[in-house]
C-alpha cells in the first residue's frame, strides 16, 4: 500500500495489488458473507459510496460457501458474489458479533471464530488457505484480542500469539508468492507495556499497513493507549481501526493519525431498530438545539440485551424507533437528510415496521445509517482539509 497526495482530506490510500484507492480519513464497508447486511445491489446504488473496499469476517464465509464449494467452483469469491470490482479484506475478527468471552477460547496455535455450525479453530495456515482459495485481496492475520483489565499473563500471551501468527502468515505469503498486502495487527489489551512492544515488533516487520485492534473494548484508556501505539508507527503506512466506535472516538483517532475505519456501527444500530442522528455541522447543531424534543434523544435499549451490555453505548448518537413516542411522528428520521429513507418515509412508518416485525424496517434503517455514517466521513475529510477537526469534535461533544 502507499499513500499519495489527494485534493480531499490530504491523502488517498492505494492498494498496490488491486489498484483500488480510498480517500482518507475514510471508511471501509462492513459486509457479511460478501454482501452489505440487509441491502441488495439495487439498494446500495442509492447510497453514495466513494470506495469499493469491503471488510469480510471469516466466520461469515467459513462454512457457507466454505473451502470445498470454492475449490470446486474454481473461481474467485468476487465472481461467486458477482462483485468483481470490489476489494475484499478478510478478517478473523467479526467486529459486530464479537463476543466478549471469545478471547478465552484462543490457543497457542489458533484463534476461535463462531461459524453457523458453532466454534471453529483457525490457525494461520487455515486462514491463508481461505485467503488463497477465495482470492481475497488483503490479508489481516489472525490475532489474539483481549478485553480491558485482563491479567498481565493474558496480555503477554495476546502479544506473543499475535506476533507469531503474523510471522507465519508472512512466511506463507513468501513461500507461495502471494501478491496480497499484509496488515500487521497490534494487540495487547490495555497493557501499556504489551501494546508498545507489539507496535514495535509489528513496525519492524515487512507489513503493508497496520490494524490497531481491540479499542472498541478499551473505553477508559482509549486515547492514552492509542497514542502509545501511534508513537511507534512513525511511517506513511495506513493505520486502520475496526469496530463499533462512537463519532467522538473516531475523530479522536483521526487526530492521532488513524486513517481508515469501518461501517459496522450502521449495522449495529439498524439491528436494534435505531437510526443514527448525531449532528456534525454547526448549522445542524443549531437547528437541533432550536427544535430539540425528548423524542430526538431517546435512550436506545437493545433488542439483544445480553450482547448490548458488553458493547459500546451509542445512545446519545442515535434514536430508538421502537419507542411508542414515534407512533404518530410524521417527520423524517433526520430532518435535512438526503438518504432514500428520509426522502420518502417518516418515523411513524419505520416505527410501525419495527412493531410489526417487517424486514423492510432494517432495510430502510440500514440505508439511512450507512448514508449518515459515510456522510460523516465526508465532513471529517473536509474538516481535516480546512484545519477544523477540533471544531468538529466540539460539535459532536455538544451533540452527545
Amino acid at each position: 500500500m502507499e499513500l499519495n497526495a489527494c485534493e480531499v482530506g490530504g491523502k488517498t490510500l492505494k492498494f498496490k495489488a488491486c489498484g483500488e484507492s480510498i480517500l482518507i480519513p475514510g471508511c471501509i464497508l462492513y459486509s457479511r458473507g460478501g454482501t452489505i447486511p440487509h441491502l441488495t445491489a439495487e439498494n446500495m446504488s442509492t447510497v453514495s459510496c466513494e470506495n469499493n473496499l469491503w471488510h469480510v469476517p471469516l466466520e461469515t464465509v467459513f462454512e457457507q460457501p466454505g473451502l470445498d464449494v470454492m475449490e470446486k467452483y474454481g473461481k474467485s469469491f468476487h465472481e461467486f458474489i458477482s462483485e468483481k470490482k470490489k476489494t475484499l479484506l478478510l478478517n478473523t475478527s467479526d467486529t459486530y458479533l464479537g463476543r466478549p468471552e471469545i478471547y478465552s477460547y484462543n490457543e497457542e496455535k489458533s484463534v476461535s471464530i463462531w461459524a453457523p455450525g458453532g466454534r471453529r479453530k483457525v490457525t494461520p495456515d487455515d486462514y491463508m488457505k481461505y485467503l488463497e482459495t477465495f482470492g481475497f485481496d488483503v490479508c489481516i492475520p489472525p490475532s489474539d484480542t483481549v478485553p480491558e483489565c485482563s491479567s498481565k499473563k493474558r496480555t503477554r500471551k495476546s502479544f506473543d500469539r499475535t506476533i507469531r501468527f503474523l510471522d507465519r502468515c508472512l512466511q506463507i505469503k513468501k513461500e507461495k508468492n502471494l501478491n496480497v498486502p499484509v496488515l500487521g495487527v497490534i494487540e495487547g489489551g490495555d497493557s501499556k507495556f504489551e501494546r508498545e512492544k507489539c507496535a514495535k515488533e509489528v513496525f519492524s516487520r515487512n507489513v503493508d499497513g497496520y490494524v490497531i485492534s481491540g479499542f472498541d473494548r478499551i473505553p477508559s484508556k482509549y486515547k492514552e493507549m492509542l497514542q502509545l501505539c501511534m508513537n511507534e508507527l512513525k511511517d506513511n503506512k495506513v493505520k486502520i481501526m475496526f469496530g463499533i466506535l462512537t463519532p467522538v472516538e473516531v475523530v479522536t483517532a483521526v487526530e492521532l493519525g488513524v486513517d481508515v475505519f469501518d461501517s459496522v456501527i450502521s449495522y449495529y444500530a439498524s439491528e436494534r431498530g435505531c437510526a443514527l442522528n448525531f449532528v456534525y455541522t454547526q448549522d445542524k447543531l443549531r437547528h437541533r438545539m432550536e427544535k430539540s424534543t425528548s423524542a430526538e434523544t431517546t435512550s436506545c435499549e437493545s433488542n439483544e440485551e445480553s450482547l448490548a451490555k458488553d458493547r459500546k453505548n451509542i445512545d446519545s448518537f442515535e434514536m430508538n424507533l421502537n419507542d411508542k413516542i414515534y407512533f404518530d411522528d410524521t417527520r423524517s428520521l433526520v430532518e435535512g437528510c438526503q438518504c432514500y429513507c428520509c426522502q420518502r418515509y417518516v418515523r411513524a412508518y419505520v416505527h410501525h415496521l419495527l412493531v410489526t416485525k417487517e424486514m423492510l424496517a432494517q432495510v430502510l434503517l440500514m440505508m439511512h445509517n450507512l448514508h449518515h455514517w459515510l456522510d460523516f466521513f465526508k465532513e471529517i475529510r473536509e474538516s481535516v482539509k480546512k484545519g477544523k477537526l477540533a471544531e468538529l469534535k466540539d460539535i459532536l461533544l455538544n451533540n452527545s
